[in-house]
């Protein structure tokens, strides 16, 4: 059991909504993760921390507009969950639109992955 709010194997996970924020029963979630980002901190770190701070900006906006919880965090993967899937796909689908858009400078175009699963959760913790 790991302490993002979730029972769930995790190592340093970083804990975003405590567990009176967080959906159960049938819970939608969504995952993150930036494609390549070990060969982006390799290649040029200070514009890699730019670039990661503007991304977490662009997902914690689209999580905020549509009522997600964030719980966990490890590098520049997000963990979110949703009390129903169109707004995890909301998210989803407006955050991809805005990392589109984003001139991304020295890093080039970021790449980000993101997956929705669904399922029977309760928050712990």
């Amino acid at each position: 059991m790991g302490s993002s709010g979730f029972t769930a194997p995790t190592s340093h996970a970083v804990p975003r909504a405590g567990k009176a924020d967080l959906p159960s029963g049938n819970v939608t979630f969504l995952f993150t993760d930036i494609e390549g980002s070990t060969r982006l901190w390799e290649r040029d770190p200070a514009a890699m921390r730019v670039a990661v701070e503007r991304h977490n900006a662009i997902l914690d906006a689209a999580i905020a507009a549509h009522g997600g919880s964030h719980f966990k965090s490890i590098g520049d993967a997000y963990a979110v969950a949703f009390a129903d899937a169109p707004a995890a796909v909301a998210v989803a689908a407006t955050a991809q639109r805005a990392l589109a858009a984003e001139p991304w400078g020295k890093v080039g175009e970021l790449r980000v992955r993101m997956a929705i699963h669904a399922g029977e959760a309760t928050p712990v913790g």
